[in-house]
């Protein structure tokens, strides 16, 4: 039995350790009901293009073979592909392969919960029933109902973030020892 195995065989389910803190069970998110739910979430208005054609015309043996390389211990995320947008204003936007984006979608489903709860209400990125239209409303209405109202951004706030940091935080937060 290797370490991985030994990992999962020890867990016993979700379960909370100190404020905040989840124990999140690898089995679930690299297991295949845990990686098949993102693609199709994940293709939405992509589905014609080369990528997410192929993911989801071959979808069982994809999702088959990414849980395989999961267990194993052989799954190393690809290289990220940079893109220039201009507009509304000139930035580089990294996004990575869509197998990896599968991973992470599947790892989020697990912990979201173990962060949710440290969210301030109007916290709209990437979260459940926070979408695009919702971040409108709000903002509309505070622009009704004050004169001046504060748009801002964080310039390259997410290379900065010190990546010690973060992954210290989510050690603390999510207990996993098969990641």
């Amino acid at each position: 039995m290797n370490s991985t195995e030994r990992a999962v065989g020890s867990m016993r389910g979700p379960r909370r350790i100190g404020p905040g803190a989840r124990t999140l069970r690898f089995d679930h998110i690299a297991s295949y009901w845990g990686l098949h739910a993102p693609p199709p979430r994940l293709a939405g208005g992509k589905r014609s293009k080369p990528g997410a054609a192929t993911l989801l015309a071959d979808l069982e043996k994809q999702v088959v073979s990414l849980e395989r390389e999961l267990y194993s211990g052989r799954y190393r995320p690809g290289r990220y592909h940079l893109i220039e947008v201009v507009a509304p204003k000139r930035r580089i936007v990294s996004g990575a392969p869509l197998l990896d984006q599968v991973v992470h979608h599947a790892f989020c489903a697990g912990v979201e919960s173990a962060f949710e709860r440290g969210f301030i209400h109007d916290s709209y990125a990437n979260r459940k029933r926070k979408g695009t239209p919702r971040v409108i409303a709000r903002y509309e209405a505070f622009r009704n109902r004050f004169r001046y109202l504060l748009r801002c951004n964080i310039y390259r706030y997410i290379p900065a973030i010190d990546h010690a940091v973060l992954k210290r935080d989510l050690r603390r937060r999510v207990l996993c020892p098969g990641i």
